[in-house]
Parts: structure tokens; sequence; C-alpha cells
């Protein structure tokens, strides 16, 4: 189980001869294509670190509605996940160059997802030449068609269309 630890205490820690890689995303809604993603973040290396982003950070782009689960609580979650090291809450997003200079990351993983793929493929330019010593690997989250707004969607779809029965839990 990864340990939840500032980015102060993680910019201080020394990892020796151990590849380090860095992931980040919001976690709002776990699900299988967060834990296929952190999976294969840590096959790039020997240490992941995840950045879990804040709740403002997460409001501000996916609007007032967002995030349903706390940061504090996403971080726990994100930390029980058996590839993940270290998490950290991040009030930048985990793939801004001020983390980037703190925590030195020999790789820096980014998924790659339907509708943002030349964004994120712009993005690994320009990270590389700012930084030639982290490797950046784009990761195809393409063919994932799981996403936590859709979980969402789906959830309040189905409880409205049945407003009328109750869970198994009100009753």
């Amino acid at each position: 189980m990864g340990k939840i630890i500032s980015i102060k205490k993680l910019s201080e820690m020394s990892f020796g001869w151990s590849k380090t890689v860095l992931a980040g995303g919001s976690f709002d809604i776990l699900n299988v294509g967060h834990v296929k993603f952190l999976g294969r973040c840590k096959n790039l290396g020997n240490v992941l670190i995840v950045g879990v982003a804040n709740d403002e950070d997460i409001e501000e782009r996916k609007g007032s509605l967002r995030p349903i689960i706390p940061a504090k609580q996403r971080a726990e979650i994100v930390a029980a996940l058996q590839p993940v090291d270290y998490v950290f809450i991040s009030y930048l997003s985990a793939y801004n160059d001020k983390i980037l200079k703190l925590i030195k990351p020999n790789i820096l993983a980014i998924p790659l997802e339907s509708g943002k793929v030349s964004k994120r493929k712009k993005r690994k330019k320009e990270i590389e030449l700012r930084f030639p010593f982290i490797r950046v690997k784009l990761i195809d989250q393409t063919k994932e068609k799981v996403h936590s707004t859709a979980i969402i969607k789906k959830i309040v779809k189905k409880y409205s269309a049945n407003s009328n029965e109750k869970c198994e839990s009100e009753k």
C-alpha cells in the first residue's frame, strides 16, 4: 500500500538507482481505466508516484458538481492500490514544471485519451525540451472507454428514471 506524503517530503527523498515514474489525475470515481493506467505506469519503473488533483482544480476543469469524492479520500483510495508507492495531493497539475523540478522523475506517464491526443503529444514535446532528463511516456487509454464522467451520467440517468424505487439501503 502506498504512502500519502507531501510534495516537500517527496522532493527531499532519494530513490537511489530506482527508476521513478510520475503520473497524475483526478481519480474522482475510481474505475478500471484508472487501475489499468496505474498498472501500466508501474511497469515503466520501480517507484510509482501519483499526484491526485486537488478539489479546486477538478471543479475548475470539470464544473461545479465535481469532484464527487474529496481529495483526501481520493488520495487514500489511490494509495491503497497495489502498484502505487507514493501519493501526493497536487495543487498544481502533476505535469506542471514546478512539480517536475521538485520530484525529478525519470519517467513522466501521461494518459493518452480520445479527444486529447494532439494536446497531449504537444505537451510531451514541450516537457522533453525543457526537461531532457525526463522520458515522457504517453499511455494509450483510447481503448479504455471508461471515464468517471460517463459513470456519473449513468448513475444520474438510472436513478432519475427510477426515482420512485428505493435503494436496498433505504428500505
